[in-house]
């Protein structure tokens, strides 16, 4: 059978696609090399706890707590270093627009535990979270989710060099075919790329379709109509 033109390239990118895929794998399992010389890479930005806070008799606690929700982040940008280092307290940086028109993806955030995480706390230390009200909202679907209740002005910024002392380094043949793919999908991906902005159907809805199939199977119910049903929210 002759395959047209697109079904070609489709087949061509479920190609180059697993093979990326593999290449990579095989990169992230390999064991990291040591440097010769390590290199400055950007800088980490992580949340701390300001010096008279750690002079707290239950600062443990809170030291516990808190570094369970802290995130880090990284950046490259000069910009949003030396904004920092002008004023490294975490909530001016919180309202300052500025900075998260430079890019706030790049900045560390409090992230909200889950009930497991939460239960696994001593009580001195669960008494610093508080249940989220928004993903309350959503609970029987994901599951409770739990926030750090602590003053934002406990919290200051600050800022490391992200030093890289050791690579994954592949052959240069596997590293030029990694280049190679990667452009390749570059372009294929705008042409057979999902596109995740459409709706899809909600857990409930298709508990019912499933219901309906095994069913159909059994004889049941004579005719079964299978249909895409957009999700609802309600915000």
């Amino acid at each position: 059978m002759k395959l047209d033109k697109q079904e070609r390239r489709y087949k061509d990118f479920i190609l180059c696609r697993d093979r990326f895929w593999e290449i990579r794998d095989y990169r992230r399992n390999m064991p990291a090399v040591p440097l010769k010389e390590p290199y400055q890479r950007g800088w980490i930005i992580y949340l701390d706890l300001r010096e008279d806070i750690k002079r707290r008799k239950d600062y443990p606690s809170i030291r516990k707590a808190f570094d369970l929700a802290a995130v880090e982040a990284r950046t490259r940008d000069v910009r949003i270093i030396k904004r920092l280092r002008s004023n490294r307290s975490y909530l001016p940086i919180c309202r300052d627009v500025s900075i998260k028109k430079l890019g706030f993806y790049q900045f560390p955030q409090l992230s909200k535990i889950r009930k497991s995480e939460y239960e696994n706390l001593l009580p001195s230390e669960r008494k610093w979270y508080e249940l989220a009200s928004f993903e309350e909202k959503w609970a029987s679907f994901r599951g409770s989710y739990y926030q750090l209740n602590i003053p934002l002005y406990w919290i200051e910024v600050k800022v490391k060099p992200n030093i890289i002392t050791h690579t994954y380094a592949l052959n240069s043949a596997l590293e030029k075919e990694l280049a190679e793919l990667r452009k390749k999908l570059d372009i294929y991906w705008k042409e057979f790329g999902h596109n995740y902005s459409t709706s899809y159907p909600a857990y409930k809805d298709r508990t019912i379709m499933r219901d309906k199939i095994q069913k159909f199977k059994t004889g049941e119910i004579e005719d079964i109509i299978i249909e895409k049903i957009p999700k609802e929210y309600d915000y």
